[in-house]
């Protein structure tokens, strides 16, 4: 099974949302004067964005619209797109949406929970996704975290 780690295409999705929500209240609060960046920083902040966010919806859209059965290297180069608008995602907040230390040290404190829940969600996935150790059928059915995700077992 090449599932990968739903937490990070689950937070993938969380920074798709994240950056358009940034960026409407950006675009309101700057509708009334209120700039929040300076002009170099909105530019990047912008530039970046379109890049991302097109690119994601360049490798997404065509497959989402394909009548066949789809595999998970399909959605693999998207993945990558909104990895990465994730991170712009969290910069920017980091940077320019928390104004006082003690939230921006409160938000890293939670990036660091969060990194950390990653990584024991791949350490949890890593033998079902790269298959490097052998999993008896009660284990493979305790991975199934959601009712939805279908996964064979092979009994030999």
């Amino acid at each position: 099974h090449f599932l990968g780690n739903p937490l990070v295409w689950w937070s993938g999705v969380l920074g798709i949302l994240g950056y358009l929500a940034l960026l409407g209240g950006f675009l309101v609060r700057r509708r009334r004067a209120c700039f929040d960046m300076d002009d170099e920083s909105w530019q990047r902040y912008i530039l970046t964005g379109e890049l991302l966010l097109g690119g994601w919806v360049l490798h997404y859209v065509p497959f989402f619209l394909m009548e066949r059965t789809l595999f998970l290297h399909h959605y693999l180069p998207a993945l990558v797109f909104k990895i990465i608008l994730l991170a712009v995602m969290v910069e920017n907040i980091h940077s320019h949406v928390l104004r006082w230390s003690v939230h921006r040290n409160v938000f890293s404190a939670l990036c660091a929970v969060w990194v950390t829940c990653i990584y024991f969600t791949y350490r949890k996935f890593a033998p079902l996704t790269y298959g490097n150790s052998n999993l008896s059928a009660d284990e493979v059915t305790d991975l199934r975290w959601m009712e939805s995700w279908d996964l064979l077992i092979q009994v030999l």
